[in-house]
Parts: C-alpha cells; structure tokens; sequence
C-alpha cells in the first residue's frame, strides 16, 4: 500500500527496498512497473525530505530495471519524465534535485523512449534543465547532470529512436527526430558536452569544469565499448579541437570587450601568452586519463600521427599547441619507442618547430616534447642538443648586432636568424635554452648520453651568457642572462641526479679561462647588484668544477688515461663543492 500511518524513516526504508528489488529484478517484475510509478508520484508529495528523496530513486530503479522494448516503458518513462521536471525544478532540496539528475540518466539509459515524443522537444527540455545545473553549487547535483548530457548524446544512437522515427506520422515531427539522428556524432555532441565545457572554462567556472572532464570521460568509456579505435582516435582529435573552439569565442569576446583601445597593446602577454589553463587542463584529463589508455598500440601510434597533423597546421592556437604537445610527450611515453616508420622524422619536425614559438607556454611544453623525443630516440640527443646550442649562441649574437667572423661558414642558425627582429631573437634564445636544457637532463639517463663536448660546450657558452652578456640594451641584456641561468641550472641538476656514468664526463670539463668583463657602469645600483650576483654564482660552480676535476696522478683516479674521470668520489667532491 502507500504506507498510510507509518512514519517517514520506514516508509522511506520501504520505498527503498522496492527501487533495490525493482533495479536488480525489474525485468521480472515488470506488470509492477506502472504501479512503483504511482507510488513514486504520491510519495514525490510528502512534507519528509527522506521520502521525496526515496520515492524519485524508486522512479529511477524502475525505469533502469525495465529491458527497452518492454510494453510498459512508454507509459513508465512519461510518468518518470515528469518526475524529473518536478525534481530538477524544486531548489530547496539539494538531495531531491541529485536523485533528478539520476532520473534523467536512467531515461536516457533506457532508450529515452519517454524523449522522442512530440518530436525531439522533451529532449531540448531536458538539455535546457540539466546545463542549468552545471553551476551547481554543491558537486553531487553538477556531477549528475553532467553525466546526464553525456547519457542525453548517447541516447540519440539508440535504437529506440530509430523505432520512434518509424513510428512519428507528422511530418515535421519526423524530420526533427531524423536531423536529432544524424547528427550524433556532430551537432548533438557540441551541444551536449563541447559546447557546456567551452563556455564553463571561458567563465573559470573550475567546478562545472571538473564535472564536465567526467562526463567526457564517461563518453569516452561509452564510445570505446560500442565502437572502434578508429573512431575513438577521431574523438581524442576533438577533445585537443575543445581548445580551438574556445581560443575561438576568447577571441571574439576579446574583440566586442577591447573595441576601440589602442592596437598592440601588449600588457599581460609575457604572463598569459594566449594560454587557457581550464581547458587546457580539461582536454588533457580526458586525453591521459581516458583516451589514450583505452587506445591499443597502433591507434596510439594513429593519434600520434593525427596530433603532429594538428601542430603543424597554419594559424595552431596556443592552448591546441600546448595540450598536442602535451599529448605527443604522454604517446611517446607510453609507446617507449617511435621509429622512422612511426613517423619519427615528422614527429622531430613538429615539436622543434614549437620551440622558438612567440608564446612562453608553448616553449615550455615544446622544450618538454624534445626531452620527451630524446628519450624515445636516443640516438638523436646529440644532433638535437647540438642544434639548440648553435640557435642560442646565433640568436645572442644578433641579439647583440654582431656577425659571424665568416659569414660564408657561419651555422646556418645564423642565416635562419639573420634580419629578424629583437623580440623574435629573444624568444628564439629562451625556446633553445629551454630545450637544451632538457635535453641536457635527458642525456644524463640515455644509455650512451651525449659527446662529452656538449655538456662541456653549454657550460662555457652559460658562463658566458651570464658573466660576459654581449647585449648593449638592459632587456637583451636579461633575456642573455636568463638563458645561461637556464642552461647553468639544468647542467647542476643533471649533475646530482645522474650517476657515475654523468659524472664521468662532467666532470672532466674544462673550467672556463675566460676573464670576468666588468659591466659598464650604470646608475642603477640594482643592476650593478644583478652583475655581482652573477659573477659569484657562476664563479662558485666554476670552482667546484675545479675541485671536482683536479687530478694529481690518472692511474690513482682508475683512469684509462683518456682524461675522463669516473667513480663516487667525483661526485662526492662536486656536490660538497656546490654545497660549499
């Protein structure tokens, strides 16, 4: 009965139990379906919170208990749709609207039979009312109704719809459905999940954000059941595109806020360099945590392929370049190998052309992809690391207006280089820094490292960055300087974490001879304490690399007597050095 002269806690106990006995057994106890949602309905009513909430859970387990083509489900899930219209719309319960949200989920589990009436309107309804409760304030409600636009999309591939389209005699009612149908994989996902995540990222709604990730996530486990890699690649390729999208509406919205400033104004570009870090971070959750480990091994390599495509693109945003960057490092992790049939040339070609890119964010991540490529093609690290240092020492040099002394033999970073303007030199010089110095703490662990010329060639040409700037202007002059503290820092750090094979040949570098060139002399005492700074920091690892590389007798250090040096106590020495 309706537990007429029982109080609240049991009758809420007992519409428990029949919504656990209707889920696991409802095909069973089907002629009981229509039942359940009368009791639901009468109990939606109660003045107790417990039994409002029990009796909505109740309409959810019998809906989802139900098999699809069952004769009562028409009727059911139309009752169990109002239901939800009248918990999603009462605010003064946060339990009820959470038990909505999973009311709806089960509907469109269900086939949506309930949906496809009178068209495709209930389902619009049902798209309005759950992005409203995106920015929910308690996570329960947002994550439910995310997960409910993600079974909202899938339903429109099930094959209820498709029974609903044969059945609609209305001519336009039929054409809605049909245009619902065809695009499942286009328009219907936009509206459901793309464009949800776009506009909750450009708002820094960071909750409706999180929630969404999950709601893809949940997608992205639907589409690897139901379909193929193939499909799933196409979908991992749209997930890096949410980032294009949103670069996209950031730019108009940028256009209709600034309209009538100043051209080129430039404040802010040093510390945002175009970057969207909500999205940015969304499409790379769902890309490592979803995507590429439900891809196997050749659609890994598929994706791989498909995001170098990306990169390489005329007109790359800077959040699309970051996440693809981000995603070619997690690929070539995980596939630990990537050959010339991979692609390995074309991978090399993209992620070096990111290096010197006008945006820092890209840099940074750019620089990150080479250390990442090194590691999976290790005889590369040489040439690679070799060419970043000959565009740093050619990007100083003009940043400084000087030339080659033969131009006709001259690196052809020079002639790359050659007529661009300062701003391009910088970033130039900051992107191979930055990539040098991951390759140089990436060749401390390659099996066979590097020539020991190079650690040796990025230490004098770091020195010299910092000690002996050739730049006249104080910005050119910093851009030098951080270059070398860059380099400087990722060769200490290679030090320490490297071993005896790292220490064998860092520790055998020649400390650099060079006189320390005082600055010009300038009114600015900070300035004149920035030199100081400089020179004493670079003279304390230059005498601890004397420390740690003075050698009385060759045979007492186990020396095969090539110069090169190896064993614990040379990094023993270099490290109280430096501590010292």
């Amino acid at each position: 009965g309706e537990g007429a002269g029982l109080n609240d806690g049991v009758r809420a106990g007992m519409l428990d139990l029949l919504a656990h006995l209707s889920l696991h057994h409802g095909r069973f106890l089907a002629s009981a379906a229509a039942t359940n949602l009368v009791i639901s309905k009468n109990g939606s009513k109660s003045g107790s919170k417990a039994v409002r909430v029990a009796a909505v859970r109740l309409a959810a387990a019998t809906v989802e208990g139900l098999h699809p083509r069952d004769r009562a489900v028409p009727e059911v899930q139309a009752e169990a749709y109002a239901l939800f219209r009248q918990s999603a719309k009462e605010h003064g319960c946060v339990d009820t609207q959470a038990a909505g949200a999973a009311l709806i989920s089960a509907i469109a589990r269900g086939g949506g039979s309930a949906l496809w009436r009178d068209g495709c309107y209930y389902w619009e309804e049902a798209l309005r009312l759950c992005s409203a409760h995106l920015s929910h304030p308690t996570q329960a409600v947002r994550d439910g109704y995310a997960l409910a636009l993600c079974d909202l999309s899938v339903a429109v591939s099930h094959e209820v719809l498709e029974d609903a389209i044969n059945a609609e005699k209305r001519a336009a009612k039929k054409a809605a459905l049909v245009r619902l149908r065809g695009g499942a994989r286009g328009e219907v996902l936009q509206r459901t999940l793309v464009q949800p995540l776009v506009s909750a990222a450009l708002r820094g709604a960071v909750p409706s954000c999180a929630s969404l990730s999950l709601a893809w996530t949940s997608y992205v486990g639907w589409v690897a059941a139901k379909e193929g890699d193939s499909v799933l690649v196409e979908l991992a390729v749209q997930v890096v595109q949410l980032c294009d999208a949103a670069a996209s509406a950031k730019a108009q919205s940028d256009a209709r806020a600034f309209a009538g400033m100043p051209p080129d104004t430039h404040l802010g570009e040093a510390l945002a360099s175009g970057e969207l870090p909500h999205i940015q971070a969304c499409a790379l959750y769902i890309l490592r945590s979803a995507v590429i480990e439900a891809l196997t091994e050749s659609s890994q390599k598929a994706l791989l392929h498909q995001l170098v495509g990306l990169l390489v693109r005329p007109g790359c945003a800077v959040p699309t370049a970051v996440v693809a960057l981000e995603g070619l490092s997690i690929l070539m992790d995980v596939l630990g190998e990537v050959g010339e049939e991979e692609g390995g040339t074309l991978l090399e070609a993209a992620v070096m052309s990111q290096v010197p890119s006008a945006s820092a964010a890209v840099r940074h991540q750019a620089a990150a992809a080479a250390a990442a490529l090194a590691t999976v093609q290790p005889p590369s690290a040489a040439r690679l690391l070799d060419a970043q240092l000959d565009t740093l020492e050619a990007a100083t040099q003009l940043m400084a207006e000087a030339r080659p002394p033969h131009p006709a033999a001259s690196p052809p970073a020079f002639t790359t280089l050659m007529g661009k303007p300062p701003a391009v030199l910088m970033t130039t010089a900051h992107g191979a820094a930055l990539a040098a110095a991951g390759l140089l703490m990436v060749a401390a662990r390659l099996p066979l490292s590097v020539p020991s010329i190079l650690p040796r060639r990025a230490y004098a040409l770091a020195s010299q960055l910092i000690r002996q700037p050739n730049s006249k202007g104080t910005v050119t002059r910093c851009s030098e300087r951080e270059a070398g503290y860059i380099l400087l820092g990722a060769l200490i750090c290679s030090w320490e974490g490297a071993g005896e094979e790292a220490a064998g040949y860092l520790g055998s570098a020649p400390a650099v001879q060079s006189q320390v060139r005082p600055d010009p002399p300038i009114r600015n005492s900070g300035s004149n304490k920035q030199g100081s700074l400089a020179r004493d920091s670079v003279e304390g690892v230059e005498g601890g690399l004397k420390e740690g590389t003075r050698m009385e007798d060759p045979e007492d250090c186990g020396e095969a007597g090539d110069g090169t040096r190896t064993g614990c106590a040379t990094i023993r020495e270099m490290g109280s050095a430096k501590r010292g």
